[in-house]
């Protein structure tokens, strides 16, 4: 009988011997198999961080043109009505080629964000028409064409203070996007 146990006790303690180094191969492979996808996770995420940098660098230029179009600062003489559809052109077309890069929230700050810029969807085959104040605009620039006079949408303009809240809510969301928001 202590034979018999001395016996299965051996068994056992050559089962163990086999089995750890071959539990410790399979731990080893788990762990591996989840460092390179913890790894090729964060190297995807550190891409898509770097994609958001470059169209902030690409998208805020645009956007600061805008900003001071609609408010009458800054450059503003620089940026005439044309230019700014063309702005709006540009931005739309980065925006939406990479909107899925972004979160909702960034797509209702931009969305309204345009929405305070143009009123878009006038009519068939037509530029957005420009929802600032005509007379303002007239007012405080040195050159005026009147061709420009078709390209606003007089009676929806938007305030200084609704463009700048706009912009204002645009950029901090932004900001958050790229993780530069403290």
């Amino acid at each position: 009988m202590i034979a018999a146990r001395s016996s299965a006790l051996d068994v056992a303690q050559l089962v163990v011997s086999a089995l750890t180094p071959i539990m410790l191969f399979v731990l080893g492979l788990l762990v591996t198999r989840a460092t390179r996808r913890f790894e090729q996770a964060e190297w995807a995420n550190r891409k898509v961080v770097e994609r958001k940098l470059t169209l902030y660098e690409d998208m805020s230029p645009l956007i600061n043109d805008l900003y001071c179009f609609f408010n009458l600062v800054g450059h503003f003489q620089e940026v005439t009505p044309p230019d700014a559809v063309s702005r709006k052109r540009a931005l739309d077309r980065l925006f939406y080629t990479h909107a899925p890069l972004f979160g909702k929230e960034f797509k209702q700050r931009y969305e309204s964000f345009m929405s305070a810029c143009f009123q878009v969807f006038s009519a068939v085959a037509q530029d957005a028409k420009l929802k600032a104040p005509i007379d303002a605009q007239k007012r405080e620039r040195t050159r005026w064409d009147p061709s420009w006079d078709a390209m606003f949408a007089r009676e929806m303009e938007t305030s200084e203070n609704e463009f700048a809240k706009a912009h204002d809510e645009l950029m901090e969301t932004f900001a958050g996007e790229v993780g530069a928001r403290l």
